[in-house]
């Protein structure tokens, strides 16, 4: 698994640039300028493996750059053939997750960014581990409810 800091190179770079983006007007990250009203976005994955789903957050790039589309087509396109395939979330959030990407509802402006540096308790975008132990669980026990259903039905025909 890649550490923190390859995941979230836009972040720490916008953290060791805000003084410039604030005061001097802007900088540049990878060819692209970036202000205070530039947008940052994540997109999502969701794969799916018969009664497990999981939904995660791909890096966060500079809004409409060239990684961003990238990503954001990647993340589509990967959610598309693999979210499908678990019982129930995978059917539930599978649309959710490609229409979020496709409308990039996971934005946030450089300048909301740069405020939530200077607030003492703020921590880099991301999910805690209990929040997916708590997600996970709730796919277990989704799985078992179907697993139950299937049983009931299957013993109709018996």
């Amino acid at each position: 698994m890649a550490d923190a800091a390859s995941q979230e190179k836009f972040l720490l770079w916008l953290f060791e640039n805000q003084t410039a983006i604030k005061d001097g007007g802007g900088a540049v990250y990878e060819g692209e300028r970036v202000t205070l009203k530039s947008f940052a976005v994540r997109y999502e994955t969701c794969f799916s493996i018969v009664f497990m789903t999981m939904r995660n957050k791909t890096q966060m790039f500079l809004k409409d750059s060239a990684p961003a589309r990238k990503s954001q087509i990647t993340a589509s396109i990967l959610s598309y053939l693999f979210g499908w395939w678990g019982i129930p979330f995978g059917l539930i959030f599978t649309p959710i997750v490609v229409m979020n990407n496709i409308r990039s509802a996971d934005k946030i402006a450089v300048e909301d960014l740069i405020k939530r540096f200077a607030d003492s308790t703020y921590n880099p975008p991301g999910e805690s581990f209990f929040s997916k132990l708590g997600f996970y669980s709730l796919s277990y026990v989704g799985a078992f409810a179907s697993l139950m259903v299937v049983g009931k039905i299957v013993s109709m025909f018996h």
